[in-house]
């Protein structure tokens, strides 16, 4: 019999969601709560503010002041999910450590979401990423990716401290159960040596067959387009981009997280091999005691902790911080989205008037409330797949994501696409996606080429008893012998790894949009504003003139590699709202020049 929660632990995950609820009502009411403690303690001075209504802004986007610490911890959190604790150190423990070369996608992704995409953005000022794809392509294009980025569903200033709250929680409780973990086996170096002849710690796999589920170059390559869709191109991350307070802080809180993902990666990877130390020659799944390797994690937390209060419900607490993280995370730029780019764009449309701040303050509640229903109904829903937790997240990442980013990239390399071939981009990379991740779900019973060997050889006489018992009564079909995963991999279209999914969102995706920008006549009939565009792709067509647009009056020093340029364009696109270019004083001061 399995043990179960005791009060006490309850108690702790209880302790934990009103610390949450806490914080979001610290931030939403804290100048009341000044003003009442200045009330009872007259001979403190609180400093209370000046009570304003919340507006839109300030919901989404934290009145876009927030701070280096929390930006990091919440775009670290939102990525860092309840599905990546669960299935990160379920990969070790079948796989062994080859997952940890995802961290080259890290060094190569979060760079170039620093430097090249998140930069158009925070100049435009926007409150939703697809704004720009609006000012880009139009209108259609702008609608469809807000769409898409609804069918990815899986107050920023309170989501983003509760996202380093549950940051702070989850490093903890990873550690805590990581030491015990280890204590229980025997110490590290009894660890290592079951870890190596179980060979967990093996060569990488250099082959380049993208068909292939784990490989080093499919986790550099393959990880780095997934990692940037979440990261360059998602609304998710973006908002918090825009909730920073300059530029400098948005481009640190990116690259700080190379170091931070990358050692808490390989704290899960850690774990997923103590787990597997202890549990070597008696795997839980092949004697019956779990149905699936992603409940391995709360598994051996309920065996190891069993009578020792409080633990438990620390990991609960644990668990449940990293859906919220993510949960909170993608419900709020849910509601961002759908009211920004759908609700907004139609109420002025019929009505020929905006919403006021007041509905749309109240309207954002809504949706939010809406969206988290959801998002928690579509949890119990995804309980029915039979497949690994972390691929299933990522495949979704990368097939939908992945012709988001495609369209962004479209927009900021490639002034030649035009509002045609920037949808038909879109289209083809979500289709190509989809495809894909369906037909590898639905269509390809593809076996798992790189799972290493598990056994249930050296479990106790007890369990061994019960496994033939239910082997005779036909309740399981669990073998005795030692179970060898055979590497063989048929070719096949839908057996694609998941990984490559968001690059193959781009290869398509790309050329679509060049040949359909080219049957309508390229960007001949209308400009493309250099802002719209990032600045290494501006610098790179100063060489190929005939590729680049008119420029307006305010880029006639266009110097894309100078870097006086660049801090005035910085300097004067924090002045400007959105894109509107005012040419009148440079267009007197020329004159005047002349004269």
């Amino acid at each position: 019999m399995l043990p179960t929660f005791h009060w006490s632990d309850y108690l702790v995950f209880g302790i934990s969601l009103i610390c949450y609820s806490l914080i979001g009502i610290y931030h939403r009411y804290h100048d009341v709560i000044f003003g009442k403690l200045t009330n009872c303690f007259r001979g403190i001075n609180f400093q209370p503010k000046v009570r304003k209504k919340m507006n839109v802004e300030e919901l989404f986007l934290g009145d876009r002041n927030l701070t280096l610490l929390p930006i990091v911890g919440s775009v670290m959190a939102s990525f860092l999910s309840a599905v990546g604790i669960l299935g990160t150190a379920s990969e070790a423990y079948q796989c062994g450590i080859q997952f940890i070369t995802l961290v080259g996608g890290y060094c190569i992704a979060f760079p170039l979401a620093a430097y090249v995409y998140m930069p158009v953005f925070y100049k435009l000022r926007l409150n939703s990423a697809h704004e720009y794809l609006e000012m880009r392509f139009g209108k259609l294009v702008r609608w469809t990716a807000s769409l898409v980025f609804l069918l990815q569903m899986g107050g920023i200033r309170a989501v983003v401290w509760v996202d380093l709250f549950q940051l702070i929680v989850l490093i903890s409780g990873f550690c805590l159960i990581t030491l015990l973990i280890t204590l229980k086996v025997g110490g590290f170096q009894r660890l290592w040596g079951i870890v190596i002849d179980g060979q967990r710690v093996q060569s990488f796999d250099f082959s380049i067959d993208p068909f292939k589920r784990h490989t080093l170059w499919t986790l550099i390559i393959g990880g780095t387009g997934l990692v940037l869709s979440i990261f360059g191109a998602n609304q998710t991350q973006i908002q918090r981009y825009m909730a920073c307070r300059d530029l400098k802080t948005a481009r640190r809180a990116i690259l700080l997280n190379i170091p931070l993902t990358s050692v808490f990666l390989a704290v899960q990877l850690f774990t997923g091999l103590a787990i597997y130390a202890y549990f070597a020659g008696c795997d839980p799944v092949l004697n019956g005691s779990i149905k699936r390797y992603d409940q391995i994690l709360p598994y051996i937390v309920m065996i190891l902790f069993d009578g020792v209060l409080l633990v438990r419900g620390i990991f609960l607490s644990v668990i449940f911080a990293a859906a919220l993280s993510t949960v909170s995370s993608g419900v709020n730029s849910l509601a961002n989205v759908c009211l920004e780019d759908l609700i907004r764009p139609l109420y002025i449309h019929w009505r020929h008037v905006d919403i006021s701040e007041r509905s749309k303050y109240r309207l954002a509640i809504f949706l939010g409330i809406l969206f988290g229903t959801l998002t928690v109904s579509l949890a119990f829903i995804f309980t029915l797949s039979s497949s690994h937790i972390l691929q299933i997240s990522f495949s979704l990442f990368g097939a939908i994501g992945g012709p988001v980013l495609t369209v962004f990239t479209a927009g900021i390399f490639f002034p030649c696409i035009n509002a045609e071939g920037g949808l038909c981009a879109l289209i083809s990379g979500v289709i190509c996606g989809l495809w894909i991740c369906i037909g590898n779900t639905f269509i390809t019973s593809r076996t798992d080429n790189d799972r290493l060997p598990l056994t249930i050889e050296n479990c106790s006489s007890k369990i061994l008893q019960n496994i033939s018992s239910s082997i005779v009564t036909g309740t399981t079909n669990t073998s005795i012998t030692t179970v060898n995963i055979i590497k063989t991999t048929t070719w096949s279209f839908y057996s694609l790894s998941y990984l490559y999914y968001a690059t193959a969102c781009l290869i398509v995706g790309i050329p679509v949009g060049f040949i359909i920008s080219g049957i309508t006549g390229f960007n001949s009939r209308s400009q493309v504003n250099p802002r719209l565009l990032a600045w290494q792709a501006r610098s790179f067509y100063r060489h190929f003139p005939n590729w680049l647009p008119p420029q307006t009056a305010n880029d006639q020093e266009f110097n894309p590699i100078s870097s006086t340029y660049i801090e005035k364009t910085e300097i004067l696109d924090m002045k400007l709202p959105r894109l509107q270019v005012i040419n009148n004083n440079n267009n007197n001061n020329n004159s005047i020049n002349r004269k």
